[in-house]
């Protein structure tokens, strides 16, 4: 009969910290979500503001997706030459810097990261019509649409071809699979830029 109650005060004590620390992630997940909105927000404004430009370019910096609370800074890729790989950071998002750079005229920078939680691991919950933004380090907004997605196998570099060429949008790859053995691309297409 001790061991029982033991057993039952153990449960207890397990129970009340995992609703707790549940409790706890909800809230910081809604605060993300509030955080994420107000820099959505922000840059709807900065865009509405800024004067009509003929062409504006430049290298990203951030990557926000207000729908998925994601916010992350965006960096130069690496490629080893060696492994015949791109670099992959844990936090944050990079893109391939031979790509075409960010533009409000033509082609489409190509962005890579995880398919972890706290990086593109949510990017599965996409909606067509959701809108993402991307900041420069020259100051420049562009906003973007979802539009869609394919998923490939690793060795298909076809979805490399023409980025230099056609609309103005980017794609983000992310992994995707049991194993993470394929990989997901998605089309975002340019909406509004300042």
């Amino acid at each position: 009969m001790k061991r029982l109650l033991v057993w039952l005060n153990v449960s207890v004590v397990v129970l009340t910290i995992g609703y707790a620390a549940w409790q706890f992630n909800n809230a910081t997940q809604a605060l993300a979500q509030t955080a994420v909105q107000k820099v959505a927000v922000q840059a709807q404004q900065h865009i509405a503001k800024a004067p009509a430009a003929t062409v504006l370019t430049g290298t990203p910096v951030r990557l926000v997706i207000p729908s998925l609370a994601i916010d992350l800074p965006v960096t130069a890729g690496k490629f080893d030459s060696s492994q015949r790989t791109w670099h992959v950071d844990d936090r944050i998002v990079d893109f391939i810097p031979a790509t075409s750079p960010l533009s409000n005229t033509q082609g489409s920078m190509f962005l890579y990261g995880h398919n972890a939680n706290n990086v593109l691991g949510k990017t599965n919950n996409l909606k067509i019509g959701d809108e993402a933004y991307v900041y420069t380090d020259n100051g420049h907004v562009f906003s973007y649409t979802f539009g869609s997605a394919v998923v490939v196998k690793p060795t298909d570099t076809s979805v490399l071809n023409g980025l230099n060429l056609g609309q103005p949008g980017f794609k983000l790859m992310t992994c995707v699979g049991l194993w993470d053995q394929d990989r997901r691309i998605m089309t975002f297409n340019l909406k509004d830029s300042a």
